[in-house]
């Protein structure tokens, strides 16, 4: 802990000028951090909703289903230039 005394809890806290340029990093920082928090919490609540409108068993197939599209945009998100013409 020690090491760690120079790194500010708030370092946004006195200069004015600073605080101002740093403004759009935290805005595209926040909006990042709720939409993952969101991402995280819609998954479960979809297979809850399956499960008890639809059933268990079909929380199977979308799973897949979800993995599936999930692994292929992750591989075409990685090799953009490769399929451009």
């Amino acid at each position: 802990m020690r090491h760690l005394r120079f790194l500010k809890l708030f370092p946004l806290k006195g200069n004015p000028v600073a605080s101002y340029r740093e403004l759009p990093r935290i805005k595209f920082g926040g909006t990042l951090t709720v939409s993952m928090v969101i991402y995280m919490l819609l998954e479960p609540f979809i297979k809850v909703v399956i499960t008890k409108y639809i059933g268990l068993a079909e929380v199977t197939y979308f799973e897949i289903a979800n993995r599936s599209v999930t692994q292929i945009r992750q591989t075409l998100m990685r090799f953009p230039n490769c399929f451009t013409v």
